[in-house]
């Protein structure tokens, strides 16, 4: 599909989308217009967690974005499962590209569009986690949100994050903790803001586990896994199934532990602040030279006060008395 140039095509800058509605996402209001109401399903899916935000109007900022989707009848070539391909030509926008669907998120603007085929809107949990979530998330880039690779877990608005790369277990624990009473505010990844605040935002909604998670909750026996990108095939858990959600999809502030799986553990270890932002620096930038300076001011806030250094070794179900001690210490304070 090649998309239309909506600078030069009066048609498509001024057709109204037919269907839309809006939710303060991360605390920014997205205005999502389609022209299929089967995407506002999948927008719901994803984001419908934020509409709590409309109680609390001091948590929405005062800004807007827009998100426009289009659906044609169109098929996707290749395997069943159309590769997405996610390429950055400049440090604004983010481009979202199958065989047959484009994504263009410009955070300059505050403008997003999509045209996606009818074949890849049918792959339901994709289009919401690799095409709605991602480009939303870069839409609302140039906020004060900065990502950090944790799962968070919270327990009376107090909030705990597991920091770590991809692999080191950030959402196995998530779902470990939301089945014994804690709320899931993130799987995978928070959004810190700075100001005039520091507040802990999280992707409330879905936890994304590996099919290997199975051989420790046999209760996942029956969820279908889902394949999100590249052939890997994730079981996709509801957290309102779970009875997971959090109450509002953000917490004051957070105690932070850093996952460092690969040894004899569970063992959890006490870390200064100094030591912490080194360590969480470095799960961080996953390889990278450096942060971004506003990413590395979110990880010293979140370090200040040290934090916790866990190996959670071959049983999950071990951490959990780990994750009841970080959160009795966190109320002591």
């Amino acid at each position: 599909m090649t998309p239309p140039d909506a600078a030069s095509d009066p048609v498509v800058s001024r057709t109204a989308l037919a269907h839309g509605t809006i939710i303060p996402v991360l605390g920014i209001p997205v205005s999502f217009e389609t022209s299929d109401p089967q995407v506002l399903g999948i927008i719901e899916e994803a984001f419908g967690a934020w509409r709590i935000l409309d109680q609390v109007p001091s948590l929405v900022a005062d800004a807007h974005v827009t998100f426009r989707i289009w659906v044609e009848e169109g098929a996707e070539a290749g395997p069943p499962h159309a590769e997405i391909v996610r390429y950055q030509p400049d440090p604004d926008r983010v481009v979202l590209r199958t065989p047959g669907s484009v994504v263009i998120a410009d955070a300059a603007r505050g403008d997003a569009a999509a045209w996606l085929t009818s074949a890849l809107l049918a792959d339901r949990a994709r289009v919401r986690h690799r095409v709605l979530e991602a480009a939303t998330l870069a839409l609302l880039d140039g906020f004060d949100r900065q990502a950090i690779p944790a799962a968070a877990i919270t327990r009376d608005r107090t909030a705990l994050l597991l920091a770590g790369p991809a692999g080191s277990g950030k959402s196995t624990l998530a779902y470990l903790a939301g089945r014994h009473g804690y709320r899931v505010l993130a799987d995978d990844a928070v959004y810190i803001q700075l100001r005039p605040q520091l507040r802990v935002w999280g992707m409330p909604g879905h936890i994304h586990l590996s099919p290997g998670a199975r051989r420790h909750f046999p209760e996942l026996g029956e969820e279908t896994a889902e394949v999100l990108n590249g052939g890997m095939q994730r079981l996709v858990v509801s957290a309102k199934a779970l009875r997971a959600l959090p109450e509002l999809p953000l917490a004051p502030s957070a105690g932070v532990c850093v996952l460092t799986p690969g040894g004899a553990g569970p063992t959890l270890e006490v870390v200064p602040g100094e030591a912490l932002e080194v360590e969480l620096s470095r799960a961080v930038a996953n390889g990278a030279d450096a942060l971004e300076p506003t990413v590395a001011e979110a990880v010293r806030a979140l370090s200040r006060y040290g934090g916790w250094r866990l190996d959670p070794g071959e049983d999950p179900h071990a951490v959990l008395p780990l994750i009841e001690t970080m959160f009795e210490a966190m109320d002591a304070d």
